[in-house]
């Protein structure tokens, strides 16, 4: 079973006991929402400004409001109060679908939870952060379509160009304002996991959820977008009725009325059933991503560290391998010394050994006795310079005798 179907089934599955409740979620939400409104185009009204004419011919009336500062002001200040209303009972609503995601007991009031707690700012700047972000991302891909359907409908007024050169344009321009809008959304996914991380859950601070989201979503963000289009089936009776409005004829004021009737009902009914499914899958699927970012920064932190600690035990017994060759190349002087010591005493001793034998031999030299019975046999009857020479004589004479 796929990642997104099976993250479909379980979120309907924890959703069972608490349908109920997001409904009503979704409900408090929209009737806070259309208080807001309405106070805002009351004041619109009562500061003498028709927002219906706003709405049928906003080129030539938005020029008028142009030329005074309250429109901006009662704007501002509807902003204003949107924020400060509606934004933390968002991130409060995140932390309900969290907690059911633990399956914890849940309640409608946790919506309101960060009106009591830090929560509350922490919504407050994560919608800042992120409406700048978006914003400027905003400007940078909508600059040139906005530019090619305005020069589109510029020159639609201008008879010397080509019938069909500002319909081209106009068309252009809405496919690329329609691939930038795609574009910006892709963009802005690497932000999915901000909102939820700085919930009661995980309690992360600003910034560093914004930095975490970034480096988890880095290479997930194709995979939410699908996630999030996979939803699409649930808005096809919405998408169809307001087809049929937009396409229903101004003259007949029965088939009008009964056409915004058929478009609130159904808008509402896809809302009610639609929301609170689509908010548990997403919780669910943006929990997990993030869970998959800890485990994969984990797995890495632990590679870091037997690698550092491979790293210390090659370097220590680098050490130990150094440490032992100075010890050797210390320890070689003396062993020389010795070895000169050694070899100098041994030399003394055999020169002291022949001095002594010298002396010894000197000393018993006339008297020094044979070593063996034949020497000395030889020695004792070995004759003497003189004998030898009259023993020569005798033996001469007598050869002598006997030749005559």
């Amino acid at each position: 079973m796929r990642l997104s179907r099976l993250i479909k089934r379980d979120s309907k599955l924890l959703l069972t006991n608490n349908y109920g409740k997001g409904v009503l979620i979704v409900l408090i939400i929209s009737l806070i929402n259309f208080i807001i409104n309405f106070v805002d185009k009351l004041a619109f009204n009562l500061c003498g400004y028709d927002l219906i004419r706003l709405s049928e011919d906003i080129y030539n009336y938005s020029q008028e409001l142009f030329t005074s500062p309250i429109p901006f002001i009662i704007s501002f200040v509807g902003l204003v109060i949107k924020m400060l209303l509606i934004v933390p009972i968002l991130i409060g609503t995140l932390n309900f679908y969290l907690n059911i995601t633990d399956k914890q007991n849940v309640s409608v009031s946790d919506i309101f939870s960060p009106y009591e707690s830090k929560l509350f700012g922490k919504s407050i700047l994560i919608s800042l952060n992120l409406g700048i972000k978006r914003l400027f991302i905003s400007l940078l891909f909508v600059a040139i379509p906005i530019s090619v359907i305005s020069v589109g409908v510029f020159t639609s007024s201008k008879d010397e160009m080509h019938p069909l050169f500002a319909p081209m344009l106009i068309l252009v321009g809405s496919f690329m304002l329609l691939v930038a809008l795609f574009l910006i959304e892709v963009f802005m996914q690497r932000y999915a996991l901000a909102p939820i991380l700085i919930c009661n859950k995980y309690n992360y601070g600003v910034h560093k959820a914004v930095k975490t989201s970034t480096n988890y979503m880095k290479y997930h963000k194709g995979e939410l977008i699908g996630f999030k289009l996979s939803y699409i089936g649930y808005l096809i009776p919405f998408i169809l009725v307001n087809i049929m409005y937009f396409f229903t004829e101004e003259t007949n004021f029965a088939l009008i009325m009964l056409m915004e009737v058929l478009v609130f009902i159904v808008t509402n009914l896809t809302a009610l059933f639609f929301v609170p499914y689509y908010l548990m899958g997403t919780t669910m699927y943006k929990r997990y991503l993030f869970e998959l970012g800890e485990h994969i920064a984990n797995a890495n932190c632990q590679s870091v560290q037997d690698i550092n600690q491979q790293d210390r035990s090659v370097n220590v017994d680098n050490a130990n391998i150094q440490e032992n060759n100075t010890n050797n190349e210390n320890s070689n002087p003396q062993i020389n010394n010795n070895n000169v010591e050694n070899i100098s005493s041994v030399n003394a001793e055999d020169t002291v050994i022949t001095e002594e034998m010298n002396n010894t031999s000197q000393q018993e030299a006339p008297t020094q006795p044979t070593s063996t019975v034949i020497e000395a046999l030889q020695v004792e009857t070995e004759p003497t310079g003189k004998e030898q020479k009259t023993v020569g004589n005798t033996i001469d004479t007598e050869e002598s005798n006997t030749e005559n």
